[in-house]
């Protein structure tokens, strides 16, 4: 099947449930729910969410017992793009295709949508039905939940993932081992989240759940190098070239493209290792897919 096709369901869904996040802030009429509003609506790729919503169903979830787990999961990494393009970060013009949020409106206001959206993430995981999200998830799934994407994003996660990224950008002598640890904490450890979130919607233990992080992880690592590798492409919706501009110490300046290629295959198979082969649904080898050959 088609990849777009099989997705179709968890898309729809996934936008559904997104737009109820979206009015939530377009009915407000100040300057940083309308900013919020901005961020939370440019079109991304949402491969995350869709891989809450595809582990749930692998383990025999719903979607809608995910989607408020998909949603913060995408509000999170929203928060985490505004503040990597801010001048004291990455310092980009553009993101998703148009002016970043700090451009758009201003440093302090982008700033603050990000504080914003980080915080209600987890708003929303307490009580998703105040968003209009109506899933019957148990009050220890959504304690779970809040756990295990807090610590995917804070100073052991990707905030840690940052701080080594600017520490060690321009930085000639950077080991290929701290290449490894950038990625895992900045990309890596969302991407389990995403997945660990999904499997966890049924209330499944955690020994149950293992696999899904360990898939996510090495997804992950799979979709930064792929990420990596297309720097210098134009027409991915933020400025080409920039981690060289930069030099950024990213997979391209230890492997060559071919080198890359055989690293991300590698990634993908351990990826789905990790998991049954009765949990390899159609939508997961989709989205594993996506990841692994993407161009955009």
């Amino acid at each position: 099947m088609v990849m777009e096709q099989v997705l179709s369901r968890y898309t729809q869904a996934f936008n559904t449930a997104w737009t109820h996040v979206l009015e939530r802030y377009r009915m407000c009429d100040h300057k940083l729910s309308q900013a919020c509003y901005y961020a939370l609506s440019g079109e991304g790729k949402r491969v995350r969410p869709l891989l809450t919503l595809a582990c749930a169903e692998a383990v025999g979830g719903t979607l809608e017992q995910a989607l408020p787990a998909a949603v913060a999961v995408e509000m999170v990494h929203t928060y985490s793009l505004v503040h990597d393009d801010l001048p004291d970060f990455d310092d980009d013009d553009f993101r998703r295709g148009r002016a970043t949020v700090h451009r758009q409106f201003d440093v302090p206001t982008a700033i603050l949508v990000g504080d914003g959206l980080l915080t209600d993430a987890w708003s929303l995981l307490a009580k998703p039905q105040k968003w209009g999200l109506w899933a019957d998830v148990a009050t220890d799934v959504r304690l779970s939940w809040i756990e295990n994407l807090s610590r995917a994003a804070g100073s052991s996660g990707m905030v840690l993932g940052q701080d080594l990224d600017m520490y060690w950008t321009g930085v000639a002598d950077c080991p290929e081992s701290m290449l490894w640890k950038i990625t895992q904490h900045k990309t890596a450890d969302l991407f389990a989240a995403a997945c660990t979130l999904g499997a966890q919607s049924t209330g499944e233990m955690d020994i149950a759940v293992k696999p899904f992080e360990e898939f996510g992880r090495s997804l992950g690592v799979a979709f930064q190098l792929r990420d990596d590798g297309l720097d210098d492409r134009a027409g991915l919706g933020k400025s080409a070239g920039k981690d060289r501009r930069q030099e950024k110490n990213s997979a391209r300046r230890f492997f060559t493209p071919s080198q890359l290629a055989v690293k991300i295959t590698e990634f993908r198979e351990k990826a789905l290792k990790s998991i049954p082969l009765a949990c390899q649904t159609d939508a997961l080898l989709a989205l594993v897919r996506l990841v692994e050959c993407r161009t955009h």
